[in-house]
This record gives structure tokens, C-alpha cells and sequence, in this order.
């Protein structure tokens, strides 16, 4: 099915542990691994543009040349990227054209390609989602969410059965 003009598809490569949480928790929301996926992007963008305004995001870029120069640190970030690569899957993700303009833009800013900037938003996100996870709020939410679904076919028997 072809999309739509205001989605774009985006290729994002995570690590296969990650996109095995991402196909569990997708599974438990009944979403598609690409869906949660979008929806993470879209919630750590929303972070990441809070952080932009306050002035974190360039400090952040501050301390981060610093860090690299340090050689326990660079090391770590070698081994990190490195093990990264060899672990990693691509997953395809369909996002509004105006967020990947946005994504675009904030990436440039920060010298991450495209892929990478995704990646790192969709993993920020998949923090917060097992910490909201934790703490009930998940389970909660899926509660409510099959609540108003039965709600709403209930009161459109209900509609029905009246005309």
C-alpha cells in the first residue's frame, strides 16, 4: 500500500536486543513494531525540543567534545559504536513529513545523521516507556484504551439497534 503524501518512510538502524523490546512492548500495545517506534520518536522529540530551548542540548555538545578527548571515555564510546554495529537491524518507520523536517533540522544542528539522531530518540523514549512501564502506568493505559474501545462498539450497537 503505497503512503501517504504526508508520511515518509525512515530507516533506522538499533541494536537487535533493542528491537526485540520494541516487538514485545509493540505486542503488548497491539501496535506495529514501526508504529511504537514513531511514537517514541515523536515523544523524545518533544523532549529533545525542551531541552534545545532551555540551552541543555548545546551545553550538552560542550561537554560531549570534552568527554571525547578523555581517553577512558573515548575508549568506551570506540567499543560502544563498534559492538553497535555488529548487533544491529534496520527497522522502517513511517513518520509525518513535517517531523522528518523537523528530525532533519535537529540533526544538521547537532551533527548526527539522520538514522543515528532517530535511533538516539527512540531510545531515550524506550527509557521512559520501561520506567512508565514499572510503575503500572502501562498496564493502566491499555485498561483505558480497551475500556473507550468497548465503549465506543457498545454505543454504536446501541445506535444502530435504534434506527
Amino acid at each position: 500500500m503505497p503512503l501517504a503524501k504526508n508520511k515518509i518512510n525512515i530507516s533506522v538502524s538499533i541494536d537487535k536486543d533493542v528491537k526485540e523490546l520494541l516487538e514485545e512492548y509493540s505486542h503488548e500495545l497491539d501496535l506495529s513494531v514501526s508504529k511504537f517506534a514513531r511514537n517514541l520518536i515523536y515523544s523524545a522529540l518533544d523532549d529533545f525540543k525542551i531541552l534545545r530551548v532551555t540551552g541543555a542540548i548545546a551545553l550538552s555538545k560542550t561537554f560531549g567534545d570534552i568527554l571525547e578527548k578523555i581517553p577512558v571515555y573515548s575508549k568506551r564510546l570506540d567499543e560502544n559504536i563498534t559492538s553497535d554495529l555488529e548487533r544491529s537491524v534496520v527497522i522502517s518507520v513511517v513518520i509525518d513529513a513535517e517531523v522528518k523536517k523537523q528530525l532533519d533540522k535537529y540533526a544538521k544542528e547537532i551533527g548526527l545523521p539522520l538514522n543515528i539522531f532517530a535511533r538516539n530518540l527512540i531510545y531515550v523514549a524506550l527509557q521512559d516507556f520501561k520506567l512508565l512501564k514499572k510503575v503500572g502506568l502501562v498496564k493502566i493505559a491499555i485498561a483505558f484504551k480497551a475500556f473507550i474501545q468497548s465503549f465506543i462498539k457498545i454505543s454504536d450497537e446501541m445506535n444502530t439497534d435504534k434506527k
